[in-house]
């Protein structure tokens, strides 16, 4: 099945990143109608691009990945502070030091980081087993939306970045209400997120998708993939 129409838009939404014009693009359909094909096409435009770099990132959330919060945004945050699978915890909670010094982020978010990569240490832990429940949450999302703030500007300009959340119909709360507020960043930072999943209405990332609909405007748009 052509996809041109899509295709098009996707890369319409890129673009606009060199403008300094970010968005979310919620993209839907049934397994085989080609969602990762339109993304791994879009990477490939990204790629080859002639006005220069662009960072881009990937997840996908897993069919146990609701016993397992923030699963997605872990293997992000590993990608965007230059750890890998095979690193150990404390080869992680390195790069993840180095990663704040070079952004400029504050040190006491070192908690947050190292919980949302499953590699806090003992110190961490004691730091926010002071803290109820929704402070831990909104320190967890508030240090995210630093990190893309500061990677995005980093080197004095504002580098385009893409993120990509795939199979978000498997995904956890916690992940999709960090999207949620993460999303908020496309109003007015080069950044294009992703967001693809099956057309599960029993799903809560059914609930995410006319959220974002609802709250941003014309940041957001939305690829119905038919067969």
């Amino acid at each position: 099945v052509g996809r041109e129409r899509e295709i098009a838009l996707l890369r319409e939404k890129l673009a606009a990143l060199d403008q300094g014009i970010g968005s979310v693009v919620v993209i839907t359909g049934e397994a085989g109608l080609g969602k990762s094909r339109l993304v791994a096409e879009l990477r490939a435009v990204g790629v080859a691009r002639p006005q220069g770099q662009i960072a881009w990132f990937e997840s996908r959330a897993i069919s146990y990945g609701q016993s397992s919060p923030y699963d997605p945004w872990r293997q992000l945050g590993r990608q965007i502070v230059g750890a890998t699978d095979m690193d150990t915890a404390p080869a992680v909670r390195q790069k993840l030091r180095d990663f704040i010094a070079r952004a400029g982020l504050p040190a006491d978010n070192l908690p947050y980081y190292e919980t949302l990569l499953a590699v806090d240490a003992e110190d961490s832990r004691t730091a926010l087993a002071r803290l109820a429940g929704d402070a831990v949450v909104n320190g967890v999302t508030g240090a995210v939306i630093g990190a893309i703030r500061a990677v995005i500007r980093s080197g004095g300009g504002a580098l385009p970045h893409v993120l990509v959340m795939d199979d978000l119909h498997w995904s956890d709360s916690a992940t999709l209400e960090l999207i949620a507020q993460v999303a908020t960043l496309a109003g007015g930072e080069p950044l294009l997120v992703l967001c693809v999943l099956r057309p599960d209405r029993s799903a809560a990332s059914w609930q995410l998708v006319d959220r974002l609909q609802a709250s941003l405007g014309n940041a957001f748009a939305r690829i119905d993939l038919e067969p």
